[in-house]
């Protein structure tokens, strides 16, 4: 029996393709957009990066075990990669959720209680007085932090699907492999 053939003569149908390393990339691409690219360059971050109004969850899992296919191919050691990857993505997560509650619980609360109209222009000082010494050193810290580990992951991302790719289209050389690609946005 024949297998369908594309125009260049590779089978029509798709190799495997461990779906959930895109699904975190995304996760986290949305976040960076949203949240951290706007505020890369701004001494405010630390009080204008909007904090997440539910706790980003760890919804996506990936079973090492069925990539063992991987052991096949001159990428051996990227099991191991992937497992660090996993492990920075949940620390990752969890930091974004505790900068978030922070925010919410604490920041927001003191700038409330200061009648702080939210949208209004207040010096850098001001914010900082209110906040306190510690506060405001916890959120400058855990949003450098949020912003660090986004977009550490996403490059590490970008190298863990390149490799994945490449291993893919080296066990099915007669398949599409689909890929995926950030857009090198400024």
């Amino acid at each position: 029996m024949s297998r369908p053939r594309g125009s260049r003569g590779r089978s029509l149908e798709p190799a495997p393709r461990p779906k959930d390393v895109v699904l975190i990339f995304n996760k986290l691409v949305g976040y960076e957009k949203q949240i951290v690219r706007p505020h890369l360059k701004n001494s405010k971050a630390f009080i204008e990066m909007q904090p997440t109004l539910e706790n980003v969850k760890d919804d996506i899992s990936i079973d090492i075990d069925s990539l063992s296919f991987i052991l096949d191919t001159e990428y051996r050691n990227l099991l191991g990669e992937i497992s660090v990857y996993l492990s920075v993505y949940r620390n990752t997560l969890e930091a974004i959720n505790q900068r978030s509650n922070i925010h919410i619980h604490q920041v927001q609360t003191k700038l409330e209680n200061a009648e702080f109209i939210e949208g209004k222009c207040y010096p850098i000082e001001h914010i900082e007085k209110i906040l306190g010494d510690r506060l405001t050193s916890i959120m400058k810290d855990s949003t450098q932090q949020v912003i660090e580990l986004t977009t550490d992951l996403i490059t590490s991302n970008d190298d863990i699907t390149y490799k994945l790719e490449s291993a893919l289209k080296n066990l099915y050389p007669n398949h599409d492999i689909i890929t995926s690609s950030r857009e090198n946005e400024a």
